[in-house]
């Protein structure tokens, strides 16, 4: 019968074998603790960073319908907006946009 191979122990895995060998036996509890908050911890941020991402996904959604919504209804303004700067630009009336100056 063959005896199940160990699997091998990652160099950070090693390092916390060393540091809690050499730790009296109530700040070895006190690591493992608190390792265990850090594994909670990250467990709750991976659930809230995907309720995240769902809330994000469907509020941008709801967030577009809204401005497509309200662009529907001026769009003949913005439309006579253009065509006023593109006359304008045309007639030699506006100037290069400079940074420094902003």
């Amino acid at each position: 019968m063959e005896t199940p191979k160990s699997p091998q122990l990652t160099i950070y895995e090693k390092s916390l074998i060393a540091i809690a060998r050499k730790l009296p036996p109530e700040r070895v509890e006190q690591l493992v603790d608190f390792a265990r908050f850090l594994q909670t911890l990250s467990e709750k941020r991976e659930s809230n960073d995907d309720l995240i991402s769902e809330f994000n996904t469907a509020e941008m959604l709801a967030d577009d319908e809204e401005w497509d919504a309200q662009f529907s209804d001026s769009l003949g303004a913005l439309d006579q907006l253009a065509n006023e700067a593109l006359a304008e630009h045309r007639a030699g009336k506006t100037l290069p946009l400079d940074p420094d100056q902003l």
